[in-house]
């Protein structure tokens, strides 16, 4: 469970008990770090590990056990720097941040990090948490600005886990870059403010889905659903015409729950 200052981790099974908070580095200690909001976990039935960023240290976290059995605290990523830096603060001259995360179904169940430094640059590390105590690192990736329009005002990302494909909203439009290939492709300007945009495998399994959210004061709120190709080769991306839902709400999240649970 995370909260704006703590992590704790506990059993729904036995009685929904928590211990103490495990945002730090030893089990003794009282000094807890900042959590950032971002979990990264590998998608499946039965979850053994997850990393955290301390946004304090500006580092990459793991769980010091299994948490299945008693977490108490949390052990710093530590590596030679290939591809990528658990430990931002190791890019001495332009100290790293994170920006966004995010979790993907595809890629054996890769996590992606979207991280920018202080002189402005944008990066992408690719990683797989197999379980609390392997967590491996396995490609970094730079966002080029001169291909990536508008990106320094993008406010809104998805990554789309099958190819190495960022989904990425600035104002009104909405751009894919394929950062394997460096290039960028305006996928439509709504003409209203994009208000959120998510991948959405949850509600039907599919790795190709996302959603788009709209808002202006003639439409009020649209939520749009588009399919996006798995072709390493190029980026194409449709809207699928019976997914489009009008509200007179500002649509700011989706979330899906299988109703058999």
């Amino acid at each position: 469970m995370l909260t704006e200052k703590q992590i704790f981790c506990g059993s729904i099974t036995s009685g929904e008990a928590y211990g103490n908070p495990i945002n730090r580095y030893s089990s003794s200690s009282t000094e807890f770090y900042k959590p950032s909001k971002y979990v990264f976990y590998k998608p499946s039935t039965y979850i053994t590990g997850y990393v955290f960023y301390d946004e304090d240290n500006k580092c990459f976290a793991r769980v010091n056990t299994n948490p299945a059995y008693g977490v108490t605290h949390t052990i710093k990523l530590s590596n030679n720097g290939t591809p990528f830096n658990w430990d931002q603060t190791q890019y001495a001259d332009a100290v790293r941040d994170l920006v966004y995360g995010e979790n993907g179904y595809g890629s054996a169940g890769r996590s992606y990090a979207l991280m920018k430094d202080t002189e402005g640059n944008y990066f992408v590390y690719l990683f797989t948490v197999s379980s609390y105590a392997s967590v491996t690192a396995n490609a970094e990736r730079t966002i080029d600005l001169s291909v990536a329009t508008d990106f320094n005002e993008a406010d809104h990302y998805a990554f789309y886990s099958v190819q190495q494909i960022l989904l990425y909203a600035a104002g009104t439009k909405l751009y894919a870059y394929d950062y394997a290939r460096n290039e960028c492709k305006l996928v439509k300007d709504f003409e209203a403010e994009i208000t959120h945009l998510a991948m959405d495998y949850n509600s039907n399994n599919d790795n190709n889905h996302f959603i788009v959210a709209t808002y202006d004061d003639a439409e009020k709120g649209v939520v749009y659903g588009y399919s996006i190709e798995d072709n390493q080769n190029a980026i194409n991306v449709t809207p699928i015409e019976a997914e489009e839902w009008h509200t007179d709400l500002k649509v700011v999240k989706v979330e899906y729950r299988n109703c058999s649970y």
